[in-house]
């Protein structure tokens, strides 16, 4: 993956969920890192866009944050090292990258890092789908 080829903004959101999950001593960055990333940016487009197709982002966010709570952490007096991206997050992103070429859009936006198709994988193995189906108005 190309990350020239990703919006400021998206950018912006996958260089935060390194961080993110560097500061947390976890060795993946997963797409619950880059999830938790998109709805914590500053002046993003993901939550306005989420909350105007009905979805609790609230809850999504509080829901985000124990997950990635959750993962396990490197221990020991050794530095944890720079975490990689996993197989899951990389995959999000070809997925991403697919939806801009879709569009005939030259860069990966992160609405394109929103999309269903692009989450659908996780959000079913994490069982969030229900979560999303109830906070619709």
């Amino acid at each position: 993956m190309r990350f020239d080829k990703f919006t400021i903004k998206a950018q912006e959101a996958v260089h935060e969920a390194q961080e993110l999950a560097e500061s947390k001593r976890q060795q993946q960055i997963l797409a619950v890192h880059l999830l938790e990333a998109l709805l914590t940016q500053e002046q993003g487009i993901v939550v306005p866009l989420l909350k105007k197709l009905g979805i609790d982002t609230n809850t999504i966010l509080d829901k985000t944050l124990a997950a990635v709570n959750k993962l396990p952490q490197i221990s020991g007096s050794g530095a944890p090292g720079q975490a990689y991206v996993s197989a899951e997050l990389r995959d999000t992103f070809n997925l991403s990258w697919e939806e801009a070429s879709k569009l005939k859009d030259e860069y990966v936006s992160t609405e394109q890092n929103v999309t269903a198709k692009t989450w659908s994988n996780w959000l079913e193995e994490e069982s969030w789908i229900p979560l999303l189906d109830v906070t619709m108005r």
